[in-house]
């Protein structure tokens, strides 16, 4: 229980020293890799669906 607290008191002085603009940065890069991880998956079921209908004949 205890170290639950530790790191959330840990996250939040971090998240305060760390500073507007890099949390701007940490957005940004959050934000590209959630496009990077859908992309990914759309390409991924794209290939799903393609081998499965190769499959199907």
């Amino acid at each position: 229980m205890e170290v639950d607290v530790v790191i959330e008191t840990v996250g939040r002085l971090t998240a305060m020293t760390v500073g507007a603009g890099r949390e701007r940065e940490l957005r940004h890069a959050s934000a590209s890799s959630v496009r990077d991880m859908a992309s990914s998956a759309v390409f991924f079921v794209a290939v799903a669906s393609t081998s499965h209908d190769m499959t199907a004949h």
